[in-house]
């Protein structure tokens, strides 16, 4: 059971750097992010993805941290997923020179430059 799991793992982070041939860009995220306000009661279904995206993106981070043992991202504690969707959201539209990069680095370098480990 364990040997299925680790594949789809592996398949999951390749196409999370590019090789699958579909990338979720920066603009893709912002059109999903747009109409993101900080709740989810509207029940948007780019809201949604908006959200589970940068979390997804943000655990990813997260998990590299921990294999290499070094900490990139130092939100303080009680940071709620809506602050971290709209700091992308935010940086998204402050740097459109980057939209056509892979929406998940955006997300990376966004809450690295908000919450930088000291």
């Amino acid at each position: 059971m364990k040997k299925p799991i680790i594949a789809v793992v592996l398949i999951l982070l390749i196409c999370d750097y590019g090789y699958c041939g579909f990338v979720v860009s920066g603009t893709d995220l912002l059109d999903a992010c747009l109409g993101y306000t900080g709740s989810l009661k509207t029940n948007s279904a780019n809201d949604g993805y908006c959200v589970g995206y940068i979390l997804g993106s943000h655990d990813g981070v997260s998990i590299e941290s921990r294999a290499i043992d070094k900490d990139f991202i130092c939100p303080p504690d009680g940071v709620k997923s809506s602050q971290l969707a709209l700091i992308v959201k935010k940086y998204l539209q402050v740097h459109p020179e980057t939209l056509h990069l892979p929406a998940s680095k955006l997300v990376g370098l966004s809450l690295i430059e908000a919450f930088p480990c000291k």
